[in-house]
């Protein structure tokens, strides 16, 4: 039998906290300042484990086992009766596990598997009959799995992985199987990014060293390197028209770099030494035109960065911890710092620590933007508890406050979750429905 949500903070909320079984009184949506509301317990007596929440245009897809069919796509319009399967790719409790759900101009892309052909691209409007496979890729020699699916204007980019090799093949698509192609085969993925009609990805070669950044037209003749950049280009990010990346050895201090496309707009933004060795996996925000990043494992400091050596420098002083979870929202970046929630303007003095969100043995995870706020989950630094508590913050430290807790987090960690205008969808376990899909509106 499950236990009942865990509630240490209801003394304090008074009237706002209300009973589980309350809670699964409404078929509605939430409304605003209001709890977290079951949209549907898709799998009674079991979990519908939601994951790959995505946004596309106001409906929301999600991939979810109801306990008779396997993981298969789903949506959901935010009531009860509106949250059902898109269609049944693979019959059985196999499943045809969709992944890496993608909005294309209000299209639903993401891979799937029918069972027969493997992995493909597949589009969806919402309906059974306009859920289809695009491509028809051989399986013979890998098997691909599929990845990063990137819309660049009319055309969608992604790439097929070999099996046990770490090679690649770029593919782009416009949505027909006639109209899909390689463009480049390529050892290791090092990030993508879209700007000004091109995808931008760093480029491994077939040894696996990285061969610089590259950018794609979506034609053979216009897919090459871009002459001037760096070997080990990693992360590239796109902030209006400039392209920033960063680049250099593993084990050795990294360096900020932009490019417009050209030799001639291909410079670094650092010199050795300013940034520290976190090449790969470098905290990454964009708010009002900049570039936010965090400054090596040593340091963890919050920089930024306007395409300028001058605009590029420090926000924060920090000298010890660990900054992560950089999330925009609006003209304010939230972070998490060691344990606390932080929120700024981009300038030291507006760095403010929202007052503490736990009591030294928690840690905050799972940001997610919401209308104007923030979302975010308070879990147990050292895994003694399974709970975790739903947290809203509106950047003050009186509008940083708990809502509700769950438990039994989900395996991978993290908590599948998406926003649609001002109303948050997550994944959690309440206790007694198992692991499934509930709405929030701050």
């Amino acid at each position: 039998m499950r236990r009942s949500p865990i509630l240490p903070w209801l003394a304090r909320l008074g009237a706002v906290a209300i009973s589980a079984a309350m809670v699964l009184m409404f078929a509605a949506p939430a409304k605003a300042g209001g709890a977290p509301m079951l949209v549907r317990d898709i799998n009674p007596g079991g979990s519908s484990n939601p994951t790959g929440l995505t946004n596309v245009g106001g409906t929301l897809f999600f991939a979810a086992t109801d306990g008779s069919h396997g993981r298969e796509l789903w949506k959901s319009d935010g009531t009860t009766a509106g949250t059902r399967m898109v269609r049944n790719i693979r019959a059985g409790r196999a499943g045809s596990k969709p992944s890496d759900l993608t909005d294309v101009a209000g299209t639903l892309y993401f891979i799937a598997d029918d069972g027969v052909h493997g992995q493909q691209i597949w589009k969806s409007d919402g309906t059974r009959a306009g859920t289809v496979s695009i491509t028809h890729l051989t399986h013979d020699q890998w098997g691909p799995g599929l990845e990063s699916i990137t819309p660049v204007g009319d055309k969608v980019f992604f790439f097929a992985a070999w099996c046990c090799t770490g090679g690649h093949q770029l593919y782009v698509t416009d949505g027909t199987t006639a109209g899909t192609k390689v463009l480049d085969t390529l050892g290791p993925v090092s990030g993508v990014t879209a700007m000004g009609g091109k995808l931008y990805y760093g480029r491994g070669d077939d040894a696996g060293f990285g061969a610089g950044l590259w950018v794609s037209n979506g034609t053979v003749a216009g897919t090459r390197r871009i002459p001037g950049s760096p070997v080990n280009a990693t992360q590239p990010t796109a902030v209006g028209d400039t392209v920033f990346f960063f680049a250099g050895a593993w084990d050795r201090p990294i360096r900020l770099w932009k490019t417009d496309g050209t030799r001639a707009g291909t410079t670094a933004l650092t010199t050795r030494g300013e940034l520290g060795p976190r090449p790969g996996d470098a905290e990454l925000a964009v708010m009002g035109g900049k570039l936010y990043f965090v400054n090596g494992e040593d340091t963890n400091q919050v920089w930024k960065s306007n395409g300028t050596t001058h605009g590029t420098r420090a926000v924060t002083a920090f000298t010890s911890s660990y900054v992560t979870n950089l999330t925009a929202v609006g003209a304010g970046l939230f972070f998490s710092f060691g344990l606390d929630l932080w929120w700024s303007d981009g300038t030291r003095v507006g760095t403010t620590d929202l007052a503490p969100v736990n009591d030294g043995d928690m840690y905050v995870s799972a940001f997610m933007a919401v209308g104007s706020g923030l979302c975010f989950a308070v879990s147990d630094l050292e895994g003694s508890s399974d709970a975790w508590t739903l947290w809203q913050s509106d950047g003050t430290t009186a509008g940083t406050v708990p809502v509700a807790s769950f438990v039994h987090p989900p395996a991978e960690g993290d908590v599948a979750r998406a926003s649609i205008g001002a109303t948050l969808y997550f994944a959690a376990d309440d206790g007694i429905h198992g692991n499934e899909l509930w709405s929030y509106i701050p």
